[in-house]
């Protein structure tokens, strides 16, 4: 062992002298694996005493004649601080090139994220010349290298672009469950854009919600063409079919069909797959929008319409009413257009023009147009009831509404809103109008009336929601699992439930965090089921509302100055 230990001390002093030697003698010194000559620059591969004499000998020897001791120290000290020098210009240079190579990266990064065409880049370089021309002239020359023309920006975001499902692979090989929300919308192009977002939920109840896939349907939009759509998209993105927990989609015929539509398919699927359990809902924003829609009195709705459209349709009309409101000092500036496919259009337009109901009077009467409903209480007192039910529908859409929202606070939001039309039914049939201001402005108003148009309201919310009420019970255990008898709860949850509402402290922490924290924290060796069924419902779409305004992104992306914008550079930026 000593002996050994030796060896490898005399091979060390060996090589150290040896190293003395190279550098000193010869003017060599290693670097990156290799041995430069301090002189020439040359290398020389093989650290071999008879190489470095040889290259020497032929080509230095000459010049160093002479030098020798402390000269030859400071010669060699010299040399070697010019090498570092000559490094480190090469290096400076190095670093600027990736410098700004990454600026061209973050603005190109920056120009999709704000729904900005490709031709910006060079926009923001003219910005950014104009900058170093005023502020900073010395580094104008390094600014201009930064390259933003619209085919480097357009290269840039499909790097970004294709670097992302590669993150978004990593997050799904990790979830316990996810559901997708799936809806389809034209472009200006008349192309079918068919989105499909994933939600998915990992051991640790981290959340995500991103955009899947964006596909292209420029032949048929059948069940079975959106279905093989479906396939490749989960294929591409090694979803299992057992992780699948919920679909959620629009109310199109080719989704919800049962025989040859979308649902019909991946049902099928599904079977094949020996998944028995998947929440299938129709997007819960869709369903109220439906509701609202057989609220009745179009008549009312009719009228306003043709009256806004007589005032905004022609341009000296428009012009002279907004001028007619400002001479008035009104509140508003005018009257808003109805647009039906827009959730909330309805209730805006009647509002705006029941608070303009006077100067709308007036100003058709100076144009010749008479309007004998406004002077019919009858008709008024319809007019002000629908204006105040669409006010509380708005209210339970924009609720509904938004990113991130589980799929139990959607239902409770409808369930809460259903309580409120029986408050409302009984009240009105009582002429109590405290929740309806515009109809208790009228003397004359019937409230059995409408209470019998809330009553049809009512029939509609009960026979919609029911993929939401088939499921009631797995929200209330989701939400309420100190509060739900564990004698009503699927076998596999009865006993942890009954573990989990005796623990005093856990109660307390459940109160004091909101629900996703507390099942973050919850042991998961003592409560698996609780905490495997807590995944799926927190994975669970309710609506398809990120699809909805993902698409509000599309249509400003590809506008009609961007008709050319091809199918995968629209899916690039709107991953961005």
């Amino acid at each position: 062992m000593a002996t050994s230990t030796s060896k490898k001390r005399k091979i060390q002093e060996e090589n150290r002298s040896f190293k003395i030697e190279w550098e000193i003698k010869y003017f060599f010194v290693e670097d990156s694996g290799k041995f430069i000559c301090l002189i020439c620059r040359e290398t020389i591969a093989s650290a071999k005493k008879g190489n470095f004499e040889r290259h020497y000998n032929t080509k230095h020897q000459s010049n160093s004649v002479g030098i020798l001791g402390e000269s030859r120290k400071t010669k060699l000290d010299n040399l070697k601080r010019n090498l570092k020098s000559e490094q480190s210009i090469f290096s400076k240079n190095d670093n600027s090139v990736k410098s700004i190579t990454a600026v061209s990266f973050a603005i190109s990064n920056i120009i999709p994220k704000r729904m900005k065409p490709f031709t910006d880049g060079e926009f923001i370089k003219e910005c950014i010349n104009e900058f170093a021309d005023q502020c900073c002239p010395d580094k104008k020359q390094l600014l201009q290298q930064v390259s933003l023309s619209a085919t480097t920006v357009m290269r840039r975001v499909e790097s970004i672009s294709k670097n992302i499902p590669t993150q978004l692979l990593e997050k799904t090989s990790c979830f316990s469950f996810c559901s997708l929300a799936l809806d389809g919308s034209k472009d200006i192009s008349d192309v079918e854009q068919l989105a499909i977002w994933i939600r998915g939920v990992d051991e640790n109840f981290n959340i995500s919600d991103e955009l899947l896939s964006l596909r292209s349907m420029h032949g048929r939009t059948r069940g079975i063409d959106i279905f093989e759509e479906f396939l490749k998209i989960v294929s591409e993105n090694n979803i299992p079919a057992l992780k699948l927990s919920g679909i959620s989609t629009d109310g199109a015929p080719s989704m919800l069909g049962t025989a040859t539509g979308f649902k019909g398919q991946v049902l099928l699927w599904l079977t094949e797959n020996n998944v028995t359990e998947i929440s299938w809902c129709h997007c819960i924003i869709h369903q109220e929008a439906l509701c609202a829609k057989t609220l009745g009195l179009e008549n009312v709705v009719k009228l306003i319409v043709n009256v806004v459209n007589f005032i905004r349709s022609k341009g000296v009309n428009h012009r002279e009413f907004k001028e007619f409101l400002k001479d008035l000092d009104s509140d508003y500036g005018d009257v808003l257009y109805f647009i039906s496919v827009r959730w909330l259009s309805r209730g805006v337009v009647l509002k705006r023009v029941w608070e303009l109901r006077d100067e709308v009077s007036s100003f058709l009467a100076s144009k010749g147009k008479t309007v004998p409903e406004f002077e019919d209480t009858n008709w008024i007192s319809d007019f002000s009831f629908l204006v105040d039910m669409t006010t509380h529908l708005n209210i339970l859409n924009s609720t509904l509404q938004g990113k991130n929202k589980l799929i139990h606070e959607l239902y409770a939001t409808i369930r809460n809103f259903e309580m409120k039309l029986a408050l409302f039914k009984l009240q009105l049939k009582n002429n109590n109008f405290s929740h309806f201001p515009a109809l208790k402005s009228q003397d004359s108003a019937d409230g059995n009336k409408y209470a019998e148009i809330i009553s049809n309201l009512q029939e509609n919310f009960d026979t919609r929601f029911g993929d939401f009420r088939n499921q009631q019970q797995s929200f209330e255990i989701f939400a309420q699992p100190f509060s739900f008898n564990p004698q009503y709860a699927p076998q596999e949850l009865q006993l942890e439930l009954i573990d989990l509402q005796s623990s005093i402290d856990l109660k307390a922490d459940f109160k004091d965090v909101g629900v996703i924290s507390f099942y973050k924290t919850l042991p998961s060796d003592i409560y698996p089921a609780i905490l495997q069924h807590a995944r799926r419902i927190a994975s669970l779409f309710g609506s398809t509302y990120t699809c909805e305004a993902f698409f509000s992104k599309m249509k400003y992306i590809k506008n009609k100055y961007r008709t050319n914008l091809t199918d995968d550079h629209l899916q690039d930026v709107l991953r961005i």
